[in-house]
């Protein structure tokens, strides 16, 4: 996790390649909220493309999910 803004719905999750990835409150999975996140989190995700560029569409905690 390297962003938060709850207070706005959304946030940025740091790729593997270093790359800032926007994911949308509606976008977690399992219970998560953005309140319940802290920066540094370590969070799996499926990317896809959003209206202005790739997004996090499904987030999740925990292991057994695939990343992309």
């Amino acid at each position: 996790m390297a962003e938060l803004h709850p207070e706005e719905d959304y946030g940025y999750l740091l790729t593997g390649t270093g790359a800032l990835l926007y994911f949308h409150r509606n976008s977690l999975m399992s219970g998560l909220t953005l309140e319940g996140l802290s920066r540094g989190d370590t969070l799996h995700y499926h990317p896809a493309d959003g209206e202005t560029g790739p997004t996090a569409a499904k987030v999740y905690s925990g292991p057994g999910h695939h990343i992309d």
